[in-house]
C-alpha cells in the first residue's frame, strides 16, 4: 500500500465546527481487503475501509462507527465529504453524515423493532420530514399507515400486532392507556371461552389521539375503545399494574412493583390488575358479556387482595358492577371477601335490571337468572 495524496487542511469554514484543525490522509491499496498505512498506526481512532481506498479522519473529534448498518468504515462530516469527493472523486459509499449516523444510532436504540411511532415523535427525536422520506427509502423506516413510522419486521408483515400498538402507545407516545376489562382477564389466564373469529381487544382510554392513531394502522385484532371514567379521579391509576409481556407466548409475567416508579420498559404493558379488572368486565354486563359468563370468572378469583378490592369499590362509579360484584361475592364466598366492609360502599338506590326476564335480588336489587341459587347467600361484610 502506498501513499497517493496528502491533502491540505480543511477548510476553516468545514474544520470550524469541530473547533481545532483537522487534516485527511488519503491512501490507496492495491488489493480490496482490510488495509491500514504504516503511517497510520499508533493512531488511536485508526479505521479503514474495504475496498482500494480509504480515508481517515485525523482529528480527535468523536468517530461513530456504522459498521452495524454497512460493515464497514468510518463516519465522516458531511460538509468533508462534499468538499473532498467533489474534488478527487473517492468511492464512498460507506461514508454517512456524522450526525446522520448519530440520529439513526439513536432511532436505532429508542424505538425497538415493530413498535410503531407517529412524525412528531421522529420530530422530536431530531428527524426532520426529508430524513424520515430517507430513512423510508433507504429502509430503515416503514410507513405503516399515514404518519406512523416502525422499523421493519423482519418477517415482512405488513400488519401490526394489537401488542406492540399498545406497548407503542404506553411507553414511547406516552399516553395514559391500559388493556382492561375481559382483554386483562385473559391475558392474566383467567378465561373460559375461546375467542370465535378476530380476536377484540379492550382498551381503556380518554386520550382523542389514540383512535386515530389505531385507526391508521392495519391491525391483527380490533380494538374496543373504553373509557377510563369507570372510577373517581383521586387516583386514575389505581389499581394498574405494569407486566413484563413475552411477545412469543402473549402472557404476562408477575407484576413489577419497580417498573411502576420507574421509567417503564419498552416491553412492560400497562393492564388491570384482577380486582380492576373483573369491575370492568362487570360493567359490561350484559351488554358484551353475559352472566353466566361473569359469573364463571368470578369463581376463579380465589387470590383478589381485599384492601385494593375495597379501595377500587369505593372509587367505581358504577352502581351496577358494584352490585353485581358483592352479589357474586356473596354467592362465592372466597375467603378474601370476609375482609371487605360492604357496608361502606355506596350502592345507590332503585332496581337495576341486569337480566331480562329475570327474577329480582332482594338484597341488591338486581334481577338475576331464575335458576340461580340464592339460599344460604349472606352478605359480607
Amino acid at each position: 500500500m502506498t501513499i497517493s495524496r496528502a491533502l491540505a487542511p480543511v477548510p476553516a469554514s468545514i474544520a470550524a465546527g469541530f473547533g481545532r484543525e483537522c487534516r485527511f490522509l488519503i491512501a490507496s491499496a492495491a488489493d480490496t481487503g482490510w488495509g491500514q498505512h504504516e503511517s497510520l498506526r499508533g493512531q488511536p481512532e485508526a479505521t479503514f475501509f474495504k475496498g482500494p481506498t480509504f480515508i481517515r479522519f485525523l482529528a480527535t473529534a468523536r468517530v461513530y462507527d456504522c459498521s452495524p448498518l454497512c460493515g464497514q468504515g468510518p463516519v465522516i462530516d458531511e460538509a468533508i465529504n462534499r468538499h473532498y469527493l467533489s474534488v478527487h472523486e473517492l468511492d464512498m459509499e460507506c461514508v454517512m453524515p456524522a450526525k446522520r449516523a448519530s440520529l439513526l444510532n439513536r432511532m436505532l436504540y429508542e424505538l425497538p423493532e415493530g413498535y410503531v411511532v407517529d412524525a412528531a415523535w421522529l420530530t422530536n427525536l431530531g428527524l426532520g420530514a426529508s430524513s424520515i422520506r430517507d430513512y423510508v427509502a433507504r429502509g430503515w423506516l416503514e410507513r405503516v399507515g399515514s404518519r406512523l413510522y416502525r422499523r421493519p419486521e423482519r418477517n415482512g408483515s405488513k400488519t401490526v400486532r394489537w401488542e406492540l400498538a399498545a406497548l407503542s402507545l404506553q411507553n414511547l407516545l406516552e399516553v395514559p392507556v391500559h388493556v382492561g376489562g375481559m382483554s386483562a382477564l385473559e391475558l392474566a389466564g383467567y378465561w373460559h371461552y375461546a375467542p370465535m373469529g378476530r380476536r377484540r381487544i379492550w382498551l381503556y382510554t380518554d386520550a382523542p389521539a389514540v383512535r386515530s392513531y389505531l385507526r391508521r394502522l392495519e391491525l391483527d385484532a380490533d380494538i374496543d375503545l373504553r373509557s377510563r371514567k369507570l372510577f373517581g379521579d383521586g387516583d386514575p391509576d389505581l389499581g394498574l399494574e405494569m407486566r413484563a409481556l413475552d411477545l412469543v407466548n402473549t402472557a404476562l409475567g408477575p407484576a413489577d412493583r419497580l417498573a411502576d416508579a420507574q421509567t417503564p420498559h419498552p416491553r412492560y404493558l400497562k393492564v388491570s390488575g384482577l380486582e380492576r379488572a373483573i369491575l370492568e368486565t362487570l360493567e359490561d354486563i350484559p351488554r358484551t358479556v353475559s352472566f353466566q359468563h361473569g359469573a364463571e370468572l368470578f369463581e376463579g378469583l380465589t387470590t383478589l387482595r381485599p384492601t385494593l378490592t375495597e379501595a377500587l369499590l369505593l372509587a367505581c362509579r358504577s352502581v351496577k358492577a358494584k352490585r353485581l360484584f358483592l352479589y357474586f361475592a356473596g354467592q362465592h364466598r372466597h375467603a378474601w371477601t370476609r375482609r371487605l366492609r360492604a357496608a361502606d360502599i355506596d350502592l345507590g338506590s332503585g332496581k337495576r335490571q341486569i337480566v331480562a326476564d329475570g327474577e329480582l335480588d332482594s338484597e341488591f336489587q338486581i334481577t338475576v337468572p331464575k335458576s340461580e341459587e340464592h339460599s344460604g347467600r349472606r352478605r359480607t361484610r
